[in-house]
């Protein structure tokens, strides 16, 4: 299950309003390393020593080797999580003639599972146990 809405992601000091996908189905939260430099105008993230590979839902294989900690603030809600950065993913697609802008981020399953978050298709994003800022 996916639900698509707006977060804040905080790094360093520095706030950016995003359109993030929650995503049930992606074992990883990852974003594009462009979008994560426009936002931020930094390149402060850690290298892995070995970078390993992933499949996003359309089934483009992407690499991972780089990643960031970064605060999400959901609504009242403030996790920080690991973020992994890819070059390889795009920040847009052409759709029947139409440029469509993707998500900023891609929050999955293994974050929604540590901080207990659910989704549901009414309700949206739906918070069991989070902590208030």
């Amino acid at each position: 299950m996916r639900v698509r809405r707006s977060v804040i992601l905080k790094f360093k000091g520095k706030e950016a309003k995003v359109d993030a996908l929650f995503d049930t189905g992606s074992s990883f939260t990852v974003m594009s390393t462009r979008r994560f430099v426009e936002l931020f105008k930094c390149e402060d993230w850690v290298t892995l020593a070995r970078p390993y590979y992933a499949y996003l839902l359309n089934g483009n294989k992407i690499k991972l080797d780089k990643y960031v900690i970064i605060s999400i603030i959901i609504d009242d809600y403030e996790i920080v999580d690991l973020v992994h950065l890819s070059d390889d993913i795009v920040t847009h697609i052409r759709k029947n003639d139409k440029l469509v802008k993707l998500p900023d981020i891609i929050i999955g399953a293994g974050t929604m599972d540590k901080y207990g978050i659910e989704i549901s298709a009414e309700k949206g994003v739906i918070f069991r146990e989070l902590l208030l800022i």
